[in-house]
C-alpha cells in the first residue's frame, strides 16, 4: 500500500512535456477506465533502472533493420554490375565502405542499448 507522497513543482512547459511523454506511453500507464495514470508513469520514470522499454528496443531494432536493408540494396546493385562485367575497382571499394558503414550503424545501436 502506498502511503508516502512527494510533491514536486513544475513549470507549465515541464508539465506539458511530462503529459505529452506520458500520453505517448499511455497504453502502459492507464487506469481501469482507460485514463492516463500520471502517478504510475512518474513512479516508473523515477524508480526504474536505466533499462530500455520494449518500445525503445523495438524502435532500435526497426532502425537497424532499415539501415541493413538500405545498405544491402546498395551492395546488391554493385554486385549485379560487377557480375555483368560493368564493375570497377571503385565499385569494390564502395562495397567495403558500405560494409564498414553497416558495422558502424550496428555498433551505434549496440552502444545506445548498452547506455540505456
Amino acid at each position: 500500500m502506498r502511503k508516502q507522497m512527494i510533491i514536486i513543482r513544475l513549470t507549465d512547459k515541464e508539465y506539458e512535456n511530462l503529459i505529452k511523454e506520458a500520453e505517448s506511453k499511455k497504453r502502459d500507464f492507464k487506469t481501469t477506465t482507460g485514463k492516463l495514470n500520471l502517478s504510475a508513469y512518474c513512479r516508473d520514470r523515477i524508480l526504474r533502472k536505466n533499462t530500455l522499454t520494449s518500445v525503445d528496443t523495438d524502435r532500435l531494432i526497426a532502425e537497424l533493420k532499415y539501415q541493413v536493408r538500405k545498405i544491402g540494396i546498395n551492395i546488391n546493385q554493385i554486385a549485379k554490375a560487377i557480375n555483368a562485367g560493368f564493375g570497377t575497382q571503385s565499385d569494390l571499394e564502395r562495397i567495403v565502405q558500405y560494409q564498414i558503414s553497416l558495422e558502424d550503424k550496428i555498433d551505434d545501436i549496440v552502444r545506445k542499448y548498452e547506455d540505456a
